[in-house]
């Protein structure tokens, strides 16, 4: 299995459909889709959907855990934009969450965290506007 790096997106590969095939077993087993008394579309979404949905966690973790113990020292900068963005909002809800009186917090706090976690990958990851050339002191004639 080629490990990719923290920057390649991630290709539903073999070891993809493999962990999708050993989490149906255990998924069918907890959650009974044929016992919920639906049509039978539902049944089959039921059915497939959420191992699906816990494959792709599984191997989104496994994938990033495994291409930072690689090569970390390659990956600093990803790895720190990673936790910035999860730091950055989630001081926010605490903080909002506090100033609140502990109660619940109202949907622009959610937009607002999204907008700070987003904007860190943003500024983290924007490419540099196209400069001009740089002149090498000679001036051509006009």
């Amino acid at each position: 299995m080629k490990i990719p790096s923290i920057d390649d997106p991630i290709r539903l590969g073999k070891s993809f459909w493999i962990t999708y095939g050993l989490l149906i077993g255990p998924s069918l087993w907890l959650l009974r889709p044929w016992a919920w008394e639906l049509p039978i579309y539902a049944e089959v979404i039921g059915a497939m959907f959420p191992p699906f949905l816990a494959a792709v966690v599984i191997y989104t973790f496994v994938m990033f855990t495994l291409s930072l113990t690689k090569d970390f020292a390659g990956q600093k900068r990803t790895f720190a934009c990673f936790v910035a963005s999860i730091v950055g909002p989630s001081v926010f809800f605490v903080a909002a969450w506090i100033f609140s009186g502990y109660q619940n917090l109202p949907a622009i706090c959610s937009f607002v965290a999204s907008f700070i976690g987003y904007s860190i990958l943003y500024l983290t990851y924007r490419k540099k506007p196209n400069q001009s050339p740089q002149t090498t002191g000679t001036s051509a004639p006009l």
